[in-house]
């Protein structure tokens, strides 16, 4: 299998460039993280109003995505 981005599953958005097969180095590399997304959306600390259910958050990206709601500010469950 070759990890070429191939039609019709092209990447698309504003992060589109930086998530391409060809520039996947592993951790520390030019994917967009959780924590950029949300400097980039403007909210950060923002969300002391929603409340956030996680699934998976012992592990893999649910411990990121669990790091990543709570610097909403929101309430996390996970």
């Amino acid at each position: 299998m070759s990890l070429v981005s191939c039609e019709p599953f092209q990447l698309v958005g504003r992060y589109a460039d930086r998530n391409r097969w060809e520039k996947l180095n592993g951790p520390g590399d030019s994917r967009v993280t959780g924590q950029q997304v949300l400097d980039d959306e403007g909210v950060r600390g923002k969300w002391a109003d929603k409340v956030v259910l996680i699934t998976g958050v012992s592990a893999g990206i649910g411990i990121k995505t669990f790091e990543a709601m709570a610097a909403t500010g929101a309430t996390v469950f996970g």
